[in-house]
């Protein structure tokens, strides 16, 4: 009877580690969306970022660089101690624009993301076609489906793993508040056969390239150096014959964000038959100058991607 108590101790310990966490969470959740409306965003922005920033700051010192030593020149800077904490920090800065996605339309955030490029989604929206959107985790990634759905085109987002445990209450909430909640959100992989209807229906789909799933491509990334790609987002684009767009977002100050759509990718790197190399460096070559621009926001799993060229070719 003893040894069946002890067996069950570790279990109820992460059981209410789970519920601890759970509360917490939901605590927080309920307490930024009573205070957001009333007090400036920026004002509280700033409380959070002393609150975020501290806290990163304080893990950096017990916590060495996790990224290679070696790295292109534009990233050179990316181990400093200043971009560590800010790495550790804005992601949890960021999160927090997730609890108010059903705001994200009124007066107090609409002019808190601009969207360059909105005219290719137009587009394709008035020629009734599919859109893939293509994205590196640069810059606060999760933030391009809220705001999308903001600008009115409800995007979707494509994940690779399973269906995800259980929800706690706090992320419960945070899906019944999306924009367009009718409209699916996450596409798990127990969920992507429902993929092609979403798409049908005109709702641009996000994947990410920077992945090591499936079938690599190998592109150029600039002066003696490739990143492996995975071919995901340009085998659907071929399957369903849809638009495939280079897709960035870019935070350009607390809660102050920037999207950027860049050109289709031509409809000769789409088919069957095609080099899908070339639909691949179009996509880089489209980001790549955000990167270099802002290489604080390359995250660590898009530098591991990166690989010298042994051929030294670019």
């Amino acid at each position: 009877m003893e040894s069946v108590t002890l067996k069950r101790m570790p279990r109820l310990a992460t059981q209410l580690k789970r519920t601890f966490r759970d509360l917490t969470g939901l605590g927080f959740f309920s307490t930024l969306r009573w205070v957001e409306p009333r007090i400036t965003s920026a004002r509280l922005s700033s409380i959070l970022s002393l609150l975020f920033y501290a806290r990163a700051a304080f893990n950096t010192v017990f916590k060495g660089p996790r990224s290679p030593a070696v790295l292109p020149e534009f990233l050179q800077s990316f181990n400093t101690v200043p971009i560590r904490i800010r790495r550790r920090a804005d992601p949890h800065l960021n999160r927090a624009v997730e609890f108010f996605q059903d705001r994200l339309t009124g007066a107090g955030w609409r002019n808190q993301c601009r969207i360059d490029g909105l005219g290719y989604l137009q587009a394709a929206r008035q020629k009734r076609c599919a859109v893939i959107l293509a994205f590196c985790h640069f810059g606060p990634y999760r933030l391009l489906a809220p705001w999308l759905r903001a600008a009115g085109f409800p995007a979707g987002v494509l994940l690779a793993g399973k269906t995800p445990a259980p929800r706690t209450r706090s992320e419960r909430f945070r899906e019944r508040i999306s924009i367009r909640p009718d409209v699916l959100l996450e596409f798990y992989r127990d969920r992507w056969r429902k993929a092609p209807e979403f798409l049908k229906a005109g709702h641009p789909l996000l994947v990410a390239m920077d992945v090591p799933r499936g079938k690599q491509l190998c592109v150029p990334f600039g002066e003696g150096w490739t990143i492996q790609i995975a071919a995901g987002a340009v085998r659907l684009a071929v399957r369903h014959h849809a638009e495939l767009m280079p897709c960035c977002i870019i935070q350009e100050g607390a809660w102050h964000y920037q999207i950027k759509l860049g050109p289709p990718v031509p409809r000769d790197y789409l088919t069957a038959g095609a080099d899908w190399f070339r639909a691949g460096r179009h996509l880089i070559d489209e980001m790549l100058p955000l990167f270099r621009s802002h290489p604080e926001q390359c995250s660590p799993g898009l530098v591991r991607c990166l690989k010298p060229d042994a051929l030294g070719t670019d």
